[in-house]
């Protein structure tokens, strides 16, 4: 969802017209913004001292390869 809203953002840039920059602008400092409330609130690493659902949430984890396309979307906002 983050990189499909920096896609949409660029799309629509066009760097020939100020308002369009400060949408862009706009754009993407609200998608970071947001990006931000959600990695506070929603991201973590552990969800239980139980070993066997640490286990299963790791396991499902790595099986999603969350933590690479969590990576790629935290550079897309540090690039923009």
């Amino acid at each position: 969802m983050f990189s499909d809203r920096l896609v949409e953002a660029l799309k629509r840039l066009n760097v020939n017209d100020p308002d369009s920059i400060k949408r862009f602008k706009r754009a993407i400092r609200n998608s970071f913004e947001a990006f931000l409330r959600f990695t506070h609130r929603y991201w973590f690493h552990e969800v239980s001292e139980q070993a066997h659902v640490r286990a299963l949430f790791h396991q499902c984890s790595a099986h999603l390869g969350l933590d690479p396309l969590y990576a790629e979307v935290r550079e897309a906002h540090r690039r923009t």
